[in-house]
């Protein structure tokens, strides 16, 4: 096989004929992460920086924003795009260096792959501050330079019996996260999962087993969510308050069923304030009041009660049913159990609020929305 650079006037162009036919395992995972961690986007006005052929235009169009503009700076890449989304996605030839976007148009930025082709970072940084408007969420993800490096991974395709390599600006995530917290964005979380056993088959079929173990326990791929700060709160990185912290690490992070990581879970005021990848390059030394190593743990996401009336949890299943609403039920249970209401009445209600809230904590709930008045008078 030959191999050749591509000149970046036509590298993408003739990627762009390949680019959906080559099974490729790093995409695979940063698609179980992502969709994970990407917030509800319906009414958002969505950019797809670096679109490329479309792959996460269909996604991000299947979610009802209020608009999605997908730009790259290949017409080909374009071409391919256009052929699957028709009007689901306004395209635009242009650079991430001088994105063709009005100002304060986006509320939700993704540059999936992009940011280790793009030359000069500050100037993209500078864009994506320009674009969005405050609040906004960027997401950017890439192949991991550490891992790269370690395991002599190539950024090339094979076009016709031709390997090409592609040109290619390595930056650890620090240095990333620094440029960006300059412009005015804040980490919320950085994540860097590694291949596991679902990505096996297609290193097989590839014939590229040997890369697949080589980079066990490696983290392939990172994830950075980064949030754009209003202009009232910008502050200096290294500033500290006078605020209660709180660090987790060690533990297991879960995004969902089939997905999971290391991570390290900072938590200020009641409130998580980033998640980052205990093996992370891009984690500082941090003080926090309060830390706890969980070790062989594994973090799951609280669940939220929606609707629920903490004092009555400790009764039992009451009626038959079915009944046609919640007053005919409670016509019924009142008349048949009067005596087994009375007795479980009788316990204290602020037994029975606590009994309430230790049961959904036992459920793996977190936050529970509670129906009924006079809580903030019961002392716990």
């Amino acid at each position: 096989m030959t191999t050749m650079m591509a000149t970046p006037s036509d590298v993408f162009d003739n990627w762009a004929g390949v680019y959906d036919e080559q099974p490729n395992p790093l995409l695979a995972l940063e698609h179980r992460y992502l969709t994970r961690m990407l917030p509800g986007l319906n009414g958002l006005d969505i950019l797809d920086a670096g679109c490329g052929t479309g792959r996460w235009l269909q996604f991000l169009a299947s979610q009802h924003p209020a608009s999605l503009v997908g730009v790259d700076s290949s017409s080909k890449m374009l071409q391919r795009a256009s052929a699957k989304l028709g009007t689901a996605s306004n395209l635009r030839l242009g650079s991430c260096l001088a994105l063709p976007i009005q100002n304060g148009a986006i509320d939700l930025v993704l540059a999936s792959f992009v940011i280790s082709y793009v030359e000069d970072i500050e100037v993209f940084a500078r864009e994506v501050h320009r674009v969005t408007r405050p609040g906004a969420n960027v997401f950017f993800t890439d192949m991991h330079q550490e891992t790269a490096m370690a395991c002599n991974w190539k950024r090339a395709f094979n076009n016709n019996g031709t390997e090409e390599l592609l040109q290619t600006y390595d930056r650890t995530l620090l240095e990333i996260i620094e440029i960006f917290q300059t412009y005015g964005f804040e980490l919320i979380s950085s994540v860097e999962p590694a291949f596991d056993l679902q990505d096996k088959p297609t290193f097989e079929q590839n014939g590229k087993l040997d890369s697949f173990n080589s980079s066990a326990n490696l983290p392939a791929i990172y994830i950075l969510h980064l949030r754009k700060q209003a202009a009232s709160t910008l502050r200096p990185h290294h500033s500290s308050e006078n605020s209660e912290k709180l660090t987790i690490s060690g533990a297991s992070y879960s995004l969902g069923p089939d997905t999971a990581t290391s991570a390290s879970v900072a938590i200020e005021r009641g409130y998580v304030r980033s998640i980052t990848s205990d093996t992370s390059s891009s984690r500082r030394a941090t003080t926090s009041s309060t830390s706890f190593d969980l070790s062989g743990y594994l973090l799951l996401p609280g669940l939220i009660n929606a609707h629920d009336h903490l004092e009555f949890g400790l009764f039992p299943n009451l009626g038959a049913g079915p009944y046609q609403n919640s007053v005919e039920w409670a016509k019924e249970i009142h008349r048949t159990h009067a005596a087994l209401i009375a007795r479980h009445r009788r316990v204290p209600r602020a037994v029975r609020l606590w009994w309430g809230a230790i049961r959904n904590l036992l459920c793996g709930v977190t936050t529970v929305c509670h129906h009924n008045p006079a809580l903030a008078r019961t002392s716990f």
